[in-house]
């Protein structure tokens, strides 16, 4: 199973992309972006933030590859900000295409709880869409979570170059 690594704004992320959809998440912090939206056009819709500081050394993971959309255990008092899932790195568990298909699936072992965290990602062909699970094994205890998105606060961002419609 080819792990389809590529450096991708500075940084070591898996690659995943079909018809419709192409992706890249981030090694350090499993974090989603870019991330391009088509059908069948050269137009793209990239909606997902990307930091203006790519390849920079902040001293914080989560801030050196800020991006897009991320998962974040545990977060809170004693932990990093947003938690081990979004400033460790992720291991490659598999890559899969079967029919109209596509998957990556990585995991995650945090040192400060122990279990499992699986971020599984599926393109369907023909879907201008993503769909994401994170499944937790092996927990115990409170503990907080969240999904971060990040996207442009303007929405002329989102527009693709060249479109010359409007957002209304």
């Amino acid at each position: 199973m080819a792990e389809g690594r590529s450096t991708v704004l500075g940084q070591e992320s898996w690659l995943l992309a079909n018809d419709q959809v192409e992706l890249a998440v981030s090694v350090t912090g499993g974090q989603m972006a870019p991330v391009s939206f088509f059908r069948g056009t050269p137009e793209r819709v990239q909606p997902y933030y990307l930091n203006h500081w790519p390849g920079a050394k902040t001293g914080l993971p989560l801030l050196d590859v800020l991006r897009g959309d991320f998962f974040c255990l545990p977060f809170g008092q004693g932990h990093p900000p947003h938690g081990e899932t979004a400033n460790a790195d992720w291991s490659f568990v598999g890559r899969q295409t079967e029919g109209d298909r596509a998957s990556l699936a990585l995991s995650l072992r945090p040192k400060a709880r122990r279990g499992t965290v699986r971020k599984t990602i599926w393109l369907l062909a023909g879907h201008n869409a993503l769909y994401i699970r994170h499944e937790l094994s092996g927990f115990s205890g409170r503990m907080c979570y969240s999904h971060i998105l990040e996207v442009p606060e303007q929405v002329d961002e989102l527009l693709p170059v060249g479109d010359g419609g409007s957002a209304g």
